[in-house]
């Protein structure tokens, strides 16, 4: 997660349309790397669920460190849809 939160906090709004297109389309192959990580940390979430329910005795540092882990990739999703809409408007400025 914390390459996407360099990512996300690093992205420089363009100053041409050619930049903006090129920043766009970085951004959507950003957005598939996120997709495919996003099911990684489903299966983990998971697993650590399983373990929490089967009564593991790091059950409540397991369940904590699950909670950090899905609100990090909530924000972080949230995050890449705000700034893909701040460069889609940043794009349109440039026309």
């Amino acid at each position: 997660l914390s390459s996407q939160d360099y990512v996300l906090s690093h992205t420089e709004m363009p100053g041409t349309l050619q930049a903006a297109d090129a920043a766009i389309k970085k951004l959507e192959d950003f957005m598939s790397t996120m997709d495919a990580n996003g099911e990684r940390i489903r299966g983990l979430l998971e697993s650590g669920r399983q373990l929490v329910s089967g009564g593991n005795i790091h059950a409540e540092k397991i369940q904590e460190k699950a909670d950090s882990i899905e609100r990090r990739h909530k924000k972080n999703q949230e995050a890449v849809q705000q700034l893909l809409g701040r460069l889609r408007d940043n794009r349109e400025q440039q026309h």
